[in-house]
C-alpha cells in the first residue's frame, strides 16, 4: 500500500514578524497551478502533493512579490516560513513609476510652454501699433492671423502629444477630440483665407490689372494708403506733412482731413478737397507747450466721383517739445 501523500504548509509573515493574512500564495509546478489564500494567522496548506520540486509565489498589497523554491519529499509535511517585505520605493519597479511620472509631469510643462509661447503671438498680434479692426482689411488680416495661429498651435500640440505623452488612461479619447477640433480649424481657416484672398484678387490694383474696370464691371471699394506724417513727432510750433494714396473707386475723389483738437492745428482744417489719388498738405502744430506728448487723431473723409464709396481712415501722432 502507497504511503500518503504529504502537504506543503505555508506561513506568511510581514518583515516585524506579524502574521499576514489575505495573501496570494501560487504553487507551481506539477500539475496545474493551485491559488490559495492565507487565513487570518498567516497560513496556508496544499494538500497530498506529490514529491517533487516546486515554487511558490506570493503576493500581497503594499508588499514586494516573493518567489521562493520547495523541495518536497513523501516523508514529511513540507513547512515553509515566507516573510513579505514592504514596498521598497527604491525598487526598479518604484524607480519605473518615479521617473514616468516626472517624464509625464516634464511633458505636461513643455505643452503649457508651448501654448504659452502661442498665447504670446496672439498677444502681440492683438497688440500690433496702428491696429484698427474697424477697418475692413485690418480686421480680415487679424481673423487670419488669429484662425493660422489656433490651427497650427493645435496642430503642433496634437503631433507632439501622439509622438511623446505617457501615462495617460484618456489620451486616446482627448487625442480623437483634439483631431475633430482640429479638422474644423483647417477648414475654417482655408474658407477665411480663400474668401481673402478671393477678395483681394477681385479688387486688385486701380482699376483692376489693367488700370480700368473691364466692361460691365463694378468699380473698385476705395482703400487709403496708411496715412504718414512727417516727421513723426513734429515739434510744438513747427510744421509738419500729412500724406496718403487713394485707390479704387471712381475718379476724382473728394476728401475732408479733420482733427481731434482743432486748436492744435494752425490754419483752416481741409474739406472738400479734390484729388486724382495723392493726398499731400502741410499743418502746423500751435505753439503751445502744453501740447507736447499729448496725442493728436486725425481722419481722412473720402468719397469717389459717384458719392457711393465713402471710407473713414483714423491715425495720430504726438507733438514733441
Amino acid at each position: 500500500m502507497a504511503a500518503p501523500l504529504k502537504d506543503i504548509i505555508v506561513s506568511v509573515f510581514d518583515d516585524s514578524g506579524n502574521v499576514l493574512p489575505n495573501a496570494a500564495v501560487t504553487l507551481l509546478g506539477g500539475t496545474a497551478p493551485q491559488v490559495r489564500q492565507t487565513d487570518a494567522t498567516g497560513k496556508c496548506s496544499f494538500a497530498a502533493v506529490a514529491p517533487g520540486d516546486y515554487r511558490l509565489i506570493i503576493a500581497s498589497e503594499g508588499f514586494n512579490t516573493r518567489s521562493h523554491a520547495v523541495t518536497h519529499t513523501a516523508t514529511a509535511d513540507s513547512s515553509v516560513r515566507i516573510t513579505m517585505k514592504v514596498v521598497d520605493e527604491d525598487s526598479p519597479a518604484a524607480k519605473r513609476s518615479t521617473f514616468f511620472t516626472v517624464l509625464t509631469g516634464l511633458q505636461y510643462l513643455f505643452m503649457a510652454g508651448l501654448a504659452l509661447v502661442f498665447a504670446l503671438l496672439l498677444y502681440k498680434g492683438f497688440n500690433t501699433p496702428g491696429l484698427d479692426l474697424s477697418k475692413t482689411e485690418s480686421a480680415r488680416g487679424m481673423i487670419t492671423f488669429v484662425v493660422s495661429v489656433v490651427t497650427v498651435a493645435i496642430a503642433l500640440i496634437l503631433v507632439v502629444g501622439a509622438a511623446f505623452m505617457s501615462g495617460s488612461k484618456d489620451l486616446d479619447k482627448r487625442f480623437a477630440f483634439g483631431k475633430e477640433v482640429f479638422t474644423v480649424l483647417v477648414g475654417v481657416l482655408g474658407t477665411v483665407m480663400g474668401f481673402y484672398y478671393g477678395q483681394a484678387a477681385a479688387t486688385g490694383g486701380p482699376g483692376g490689372p489693367g488700370g480700368a474696370n473691364p466692361p460691365g464691371q463694378a468699380a473698385q471699394t476705395i482703400q487709403i494708403a496708411a496715412a504718414q506724417v512727417t516727421p513723426p513727432r513734429p515739434k510744438v510750433g513747427n510744421e509738419f506733412t500729412l500724406t496718403a494714396n487713394i485707390t479704387g473707386g471712381e475718379k476724382p475723389y473728394t476728401y475732408a482731413i479733420t482733427f481731434s483738437d482743432p486748436a492744435a492745428i494752425v490754419g483752416n482744417p481741409v474739406v472738400n478737397q479734390q484729388s486724382d489719388g495723392t493726398i499731400s498738405h502741410k499743418f502746423t502744430v500751435a505753439n503751445d507747450p502744453a501740447l507736447a506728448d499729448k496725442p493728436i487723431g486725425f481722419t481722412i473723409q473720402v468719397k469717389d466721383s459717384k458719392g457711393t464709396n465713402i471710407l473713414f481712415d483714423k491715425g495720430a501722432f504726438t507733438p514733441s517739445k
